[in-house]
């Protein structure tokens, strides 16, 4: 076949599916209980807030759930919205934790756990890939964190 056949024909699939350009596209939302939804965070109030200071909104105190359910959710939260590289996050929370008595954020490996956390908690808040967010019922995006094409 001659190349701008086969150029053509890669066109007719993308315009047949305008998903596929977008495979790769992503976004890392925060969420909370939908029933009892808990306004936008600005950058440094969620820095604060997932490393273990007191944040209050609307007049409740936030509990922060880390989400390790997928580890390059969590790296690319930890990169991105934390600004800080995996390890100085980790030394950031367990000095904090020694010297200034504050909390760490629960950890959760279990999506189901993760979300049982959350719907029993009005006051968490956790990340997660926005697909997901949207396929849970009783979740509610609260902002989106990040969007880009992650590489594989």
């Amino acid at each position: 076949m001659s190349r701008h056949l086969l150029a053509g024909l890669a066109l007719l699939c993308v315009l047949q599916d305008p998903c596929a350009l977008a495979a790769h596209q992503q976004q890392v939302v925060l969420v909370s209980l939908s029933r009892q939804p808990v306004p936008a965070l600005d950058s440094i109030q969620l820095r604060r807030l997932y490393l273990g200071m007191r944040v209050s909104r609307d007049g409740r105190v936030l509990t922060p759930l880390r989400n390790l359910t997928d580890p390059r959710l969590d790296a690319l939260f930890v990169q991105a919205v934390m600004a800080m590289t995996a390890r100085s996050y980790e030394r950031r929370l367990i000095s904090g934790k020694f010297r200034k008595a504050r909390s760490i954020p629960s950890l959760f490996r279990d999506q189901d756990r993760l979300i049982q956390a959350l719907k029993a908690r009005p006051e968490a808040v956790t990340y997660m890939w926005a697909d997901q967010a949207h396929s849970i019922p009783g979740i509610q995006v609260i902002q989106v964190l990040w969007e880009g094409t992650l590489t594989e």
